[in-house]
């Protein structure tokens, strides 16, 4: 369904995902579609003295179908 979901995530030194938590949803269907594809994603992690580091963001979503 369609809807704004935003998911918080931890983002690991390595770029993978994890703990990922809904923090808001305007649809049920749309939050659980999320849940099922963030384990996907992959991300440039941070750094701090350029080395990569673990960080929790929250990422904002359309969903538009």
């Amino acid at each position: 369904g369609k809807g704004r979901v935003v998911v918080s995530l931890v983002v690991e030194a390595s770029g993978m995902t994890r703990s990922h938590q809904i923090v808001e949803a305007t649809n049920p269907d749309a939050a659980q579609r999320v849940l099922e594809v963030a384990p996907t994603w992959r991300f440039r992690p941070g750094e701090i003295a350029g080395s990569p580091v673990e960080s929790r963001i929250e990422v904002p979503i359309v969903v538009t179908r």
